[in-house]
């Protein structure tokens, strides 16, 4: 509502899409919209060719300053915002089956100090982008495109650019599956992020919206403990499979004394779990998608 309620709204670049939209459930006035793209722009449903985003932004940030406009509460503080903790009901025992919930709880108490987050489309995104992040941490992800399978190439390039900044990757198996030769490019470049493949039996978020019981939403079963060492990674890596929350914690605290490896984490969960976010907008797209109505 606070959006869609604008005097104006900006555009910038996005991509109206069914994913960040939760199914196209927004309501943009288009005589309040003002809509910038690489090559054009387009005020209240009028297209203006030509016009690059960099010049558009800059015409426009410097009419906004002319406005003369009170500044955000808080806006120019030094002092960081405070992450709500993550929170929730009984999170299950520590010795229980491993969920979505516990999952989440265990990767927000791990996660470093200027680290990145890299979540993969599907139950791994929509889990990870209710996560309060530390100071200075970076998020990765691409609900745009949805692309399965990007993030862990995507991971090494995080790793490349800020070898500084430990990357945890969180991404499920069926997209693991897609590019998990670049696990031995990770160990051959000594990179040592933290990859945590969530083994939930194949495509749980395409389960949830479409064909539940559909043989196309399953893979095969890997042994994804036993991959780091098939593509040459030897002693550069360590890997542990886990089924409960006490042992996730015992991994994390494990990856955490090892630093300088590539560590790679199976955590074992229910095919049909999946957070409550992605749950909501699954019913929705499952809607959508019911062709036969």
């Amino acid at each position: 509502m606070a959006v869609e309620e604008a005097d104006c709204l900006i555009l910038t670049g996005a991509p109206v899409t069914d994913t960040v939209t939760g199914g196209f459930t927004h309501h943009f006035p288009a005589g309040r919209t003002i809509e910038l793209r690489p090559g054009r722009a387009t005020v209240r449903g009028a297209e203006f060719a030509g016009v690059t985003m960099a010049d558009a932004l800059a015409t426009l940030t410097a009419l906004v300053r002319e406005l003369r406009l009170p500044e955000p509460a808080g806006h120019g503080t030094s002092a960081a915002p405070t992450a709500a903790p993550v929170a929730g009901p009984d999170r299950g025992a520590a010795d229980g089956p491993l969920t979505q919930d516990a999952l989440w709880v265990a990767v927000g108490a791990f996660l470093p100090p200027a680290g990145v987050l890299v979540a993969e489309q599907g139950t791994a995104f929509f889990g990870a982008q209710e996560l309060p992040l530390p100071r200075d941490a970076r998020f990765v992800g691409q609900p745009m495109w949805g692309s399965i399978g990007y993030t862990l190439p995507a991971t090494l390039g995080t790793q490349l650019a800020a070898p500084d900044r430990r990357s945890v990757l969180v991404i499920g198996d069926g997209s693991l599956q897609l590019t998990a030769q670049e696990l031995g490019t990770l160990a051959r470049y000594g990179l040592s992020p933290v990859v945590v493949v969530i083994n939930n039996d194949g495509y749980t978020v395409e389960r949830a919206i479409h064909g539940a019981t559909a043989p196309y939403n399953d893979i095969a079963a890997w042994d994804y403990t036993a991959l780091p060492a098939a593509f040459g990674a030897g002693d550069r890596c360590v890997t542990r499979r886990v089924t409960t929350p006490a042992e996730l914690t015992g991994a994390f605290r494990l990856a955490t004394d090892t630093p300088d490896r590539l560590v790679l984490i199976e955590a074992v969960l229910p095919r049909d779990d999946a957070p409550e976010l992605l749950t909501a907008l699954a019913g929705r797209f499952a809607e959508q998608n019911d062709y036969g109505n």
